[in-house]
């Protein structure tokens, strides 16, 4: 037997209203995606919260729920209740049979969830989503609980098996609590070519890249604890689901973080390699230039994608922190409202399975995750360690060139003008003397090497024998200045 009495069950769906750095056309269209998931009738009954920061808005108003029913065999019932929890939209859609005094088949649920999937138009939450299913044991001194909660969640999830997604279960009072999920990400591992072609558009976030179900099964034994116990829970799973999608949520986009930092850091790696084999004898500084351009292009992209991934660590820590609180205060209310007295005493209701949760995010995602930026945290300081160090070793070759180009135009400087000064002069030469005549140019040394070449006329040797003691000068002056300026550079400091 398998029938249950009260059959409900709850989708609570999370939508992300902003983010730190998004405009508000954004937050706009992120708005416009949450009102979707609601009947077109409807969503002129949401009032847009104003506020900045707000804990906690019911969109709907003093309205709170608009209730729905349908001709569906059997009749169902049910409401709907938007609401804003800071910079998150949250809806919980529940639908439950009519009737509550009859008993169905576990498997009913199937036709609960088929009318809350064509309640939503196919519209997938940006956050995520858990399922709470519940009932009454119609006879609880007969059936197993077990195996009921396994038919309904085969009915709500043919393709999943329970043994793989259990993941606590806890009985308390006669009630029975059974904790299901399956979570996995799904971001496919890109080439360096597609990664570079989507770098642009990688900053977006994007809950795509995870896929998973959870869901919270929950059998009463009695009417008047279910009805009691649901009033209670039903607004307290709100806050405590929120806090689940944010950190599963933030740790899909972790997983998105590291695959760019880890193609970032393989092109670092390239570039300190690069750094390394540059052979600076032979003055190899245009590879190293271009070595520095291309890491002035990769490292503003690392040191963003950086420190988003310590953003969504601190989101995880920030909402594991607040996942666990609202797990104990469930607990304490769970306890106030049904645990017996006894010696002055109540006997407290134990959520433990729950925790699991925590205990799995804080040993397996935070632990990795701070390794991660660790590892990547690293490599940025070696990065730019090494670009430090290669910009100052092109600096001095910068400096260098500059004192060799400022002492050559010193030598050619001094040359030029001791040849300015004795050309200024030549007319003193003896050689520029009229009296002398071309036969004793002709016999002059240098008169007689000019005078060897073909076609000169004889009228060219007085100058030319002047420009060649004048160039002379030049050459001697310069030559002088360079070896004066090769000794200051060799002097002891």
């Amino acid at each position: 037997m398998s029938d249950l009495i009260f059959l409900t069950l709850d989708l609570y769906l999370y939508d992300l209203r902003d983010t730190l750095g998004q405009t508000s056309e954004e937050s706009e269209k992120n708005w416009e995606t949450f009102k979707k998931k609601l009947p077109e009738k409807l969503r002129s009954n949401l009032q847009r919260d104003p506020q900045f920061e707000s804990d906690f808005t019911e969109l709907f108003g003093q309205q709170q729920i608009v209730k729905f029913q349908t001709n569906t065999d059997p009749p169902h019932e049910g409401y709907y209740y938007p609401i804003r929890l800071n910079d998150t939209y949250g809806l919980l859609l529940s639908c439950s049979i009519a009737d509550r005094q009859k008993s169905y088949a576990a498997k009913s649920i199937r036709s609960l969830n088929q009318d809350i999937e064509k309640r939503l138009n196919s519209e997938k939450p940006s956050l995520g989503r858990s399922w709470v299913i519940y009932g009454q044991l119609a006879y609880p001194d007969e059936q197993s609980p077990e195996e009921i909660a396994k038919i309904c969640y085969r009915s709500l999830l043919p393709c999943r098996e329970w043994d793989e997604d259990l993941q606590g279960r806890t009985c308390i009072f006669n009630t029975h609590f059974f904790e299901l999920s399956s979570h996995r990400i799904v971001l496919k591992e890109n080439s360096s070519t597609e990664n570079r072609k989507t770098r642009g558009s990688r900053r977006s976030l994007d809950g795509s890249i995870q896929e998973g179900e959870h869901v919270v099964i929950i059998l009463y034994p009695t009417e008047n604890i279910a009805k009691r116990a649901a009033t209670l829970l039903n607004f307290e799973w709100m806050s405590l689901f929120h806090y689940r999608a944010k950190i599963l949520f933030s740790y899909g986009q972790s997983r998105s973080l590291k695959q760019w930092l880890k193609e970032d850091a393989i092109a670092i790696r390239e570039c300190l390699q690069d750094i390394r084999n540059s052979n600076l004898k032979t003055r190899a500084f245009k590879k190293l230039q271009r070595t520095l351009d291309r890491t002035r292009k990769i490292l503003p992209d690392y040191t963003i994608d950086l420190g988003s991934l310590n953003d969504q660590i601190t989101t995880i820590e920030i909402n594991l922190h607040d996942y666990q609180l609202r797990v104990q205060a469930i607990a304490d209310l769970l306890t106030q409202k049904f645990s017996p007295t006894v010696a002055e005493e109540r006997t407290p209701f134990d959520l433990t399975f729950l925790d699991r949760f925590g205990e799995r995010v804080r040993d397996r995602y935070l632990l990795q995750m701070n390794k991660e930026r660790d590892y990547f945290s690293s490599t940025l300081k070696t990065l730019e360690a090494s670009i430090e160090t290669t910009w100052a070793i092109v600096e001095i070759d910068r400096s260098r060139r500059d004192r060799n180009f400022q002492n050559t135009v010193a030598i050619v400087g001094v040359g030029l003008g001791a040849g300015s000064a004795a050309a200024s002069i030549s007319g003193q030469f003896p050689t520029s003397n009229e009296a002398i005549s071309i036969a004793q140019l002709r016999q002059h040394p240098i008169g007689a090497i000019v005078d060897r070449i073909p076609g000169l006329p004889s009228l060219w040797l007085r100058p030319v024998i002047s420009g060649v003691y004048c160039l002379g000068v030049a050459f001697a002056f310069a030559g002088l200045t360079a070896i004066a300026l090769a000794l200051w550079e060799r002097r002891p400091r």
